[in-house]
């Protein structure tokens, strides 16, 4: 995904990269289930984490060691669960 975003769209930067993203997030919203839309958030991410020179794999185990310390609170009305504390007892 990364050697042909790279090819392809050789101009990207991390803001532009992210506001498409953003974009087509905003798509999945509206399709929730449809699979073109989620392939397109992560491939997109994954040129995210490329244009900025980040290991994908690393930074997601280290955000999932740290949503598992957390403290996380009840849906709301759209199901959305947010973290209330970091585990340590401080407010997020």
């Amino acid at each position: 995904i990364a050697a042909w975003q790279r090819a392809t769209f050789p101009f990207a930067t991390p803001l532009s990269v992210a506001t498409h993203l953003a974009e087509e997030a905003g798509e999945l919203k509206d399709n929730p289930t449809d699979p073109e839309e989620i392939a397109d958030v992560f491939m997109l991410v994954v040129g995210a984490a490329q244009a900025c020179g980040i290991d994908l794999i690393a930074a997601t185990r280290a955000k999932l060691e740290q949503n598992k310390r957390r403290v996380w609170g009840t849906p709301d009305a759209d199901g959305v669960v947010r973290h209330v504390s970091d585990g340590g007892g401080l407010a997020a």
